[in-house]
């Protein structure tokens, strides 16, 4: 339920970044990437509680990825709203 309420959030958000031609590039390897994050972060969280012996550490790790992840977004945005091709802009 959780992942099915954000899958379309990263390929909006990148449209938005790195519209054009190279669009499916762009997007193609930024999914792997998050491809290989996502398997990497499973391992390390069994790693880090093997050490450790509490979840608690990765937790903090993930707390500080979204809020970095959210900052990055926001720092990055565009701070102007493109118009859509064949839309008014009072519409």
């Amino acid at each position: 339920m959780g992942y099915a309420s954000t899958a379309a959030l990263p390929p909006l958000i990148t449209a938005d970044f790195f519209e054009g031609r190279a669009y499916g590039g762009i997007f193609g390897w930024l999914m792997a990437f998050v491809g290989i994050g996502g398997a990497f972060g499973a391992w390390f969280a069994g790693f880090l509680y093997d050490q450790v012996g509490s979840y608690l550490p990765v937790f903090i790790i993930m707390v500080i990825g979204a809020f970095s992840s959210c900052v990055s977004i926001w720092w990055a945005a565009p701070r102007k709203i493109r118009l859509v091709p064949g839309k008014r802009k009072n519409d």
